[in-house]
């Protein structure tokens, strides 16, 4: 699936300060842990982050537009009406996310930790995840547009409500899930995955 990747300038400037209380643009933000503080209500654009770790931050209510993230810890960031757009996660940790009545569009996650999510009448199109640990996650009331999940462990995550439809989960571990019948209409899955969800039908699979 093609999606739209983050257009930033080819020239950005060094942001060296370690105040992330007001908004950026056009800035390259190299490794640093970022002192203990709230970030709340400011916008990220076409910026590119490198090893930057905010887990000490209380962070809410951001936007990330065309920003590129790469081996960053943004854990527990808080996004209630929030927006992403045309950005891309490399190896990061995510774990913790509250991401509700937001909306994410043209999204890439590769190899990131992303345990614990929590996603609540969002809307998330063209949205891609690769090698990603979401464990342990909620999805609630979502209708996902173009998603593509590879490889994933998705296992004991909670989906209901959530419409699966034209989505291929084949390739990603769906151990103990839990998930309503009807958010599985339509989803591509392997042999394994339909005998376990078989039970949601109330069917006994019999072996030859």
């Amino acid at each position: 699936m093609k999606i739209k990747e983050p257009k930033l300038p080819k020239q950005l400037e060094e942001y060296s300060l370690n105040d992330f209380s007001q908004s950026l643009d056009d800035v390259i933000v190299r490794p640093q842990l970022v002192e203990a503080q709230t970030i709340c209500e400011v916008k990220w654009n076409e910026c590119h982050f490198q090893g930057v770790d905010f887990s000490l931050c209380q962070v809410e209510k951001i936007e990330m537009i065309d920003c590129i993230f790469e081996h960053c810890n943004l854990s527990n960031f808080h996004f209630d009406h929030g927006m992403i757009r045309r950005c891309v996660f490399i190896d990061c940790k995510l774990m913790g996310w509250d991401v509700e009545d937001s909306s994410l569009q043209d999204v890439r996650f590769e190899q990131c930790r992303m345990t614990y999510w929590n996603f609540i009448h969002s809307q998330l199109k063209q949205v891609v995840w690769k090698e990603c640990d979401g464990k342990y996650s909620r999805l609630f009331e979502i209708n996902p547009v173009d998603w593509l999940l590879e490889q994933c462990d998705l296992s004991e995550s909670e989906w209901f409500h959530v419409s699966l439809k034209g989505i291929d989960l084949s390739s990603c571990d769906l151990n103990l899930i839990t998930i309503d019948v009807n958010s599985l209409y339509g989803c591509t899955v392997n042999e394994q995955q339909a005998i376990a969800f078989s039970s949601l039908l109330g069917l006994n699979v019999k072996e030859k």
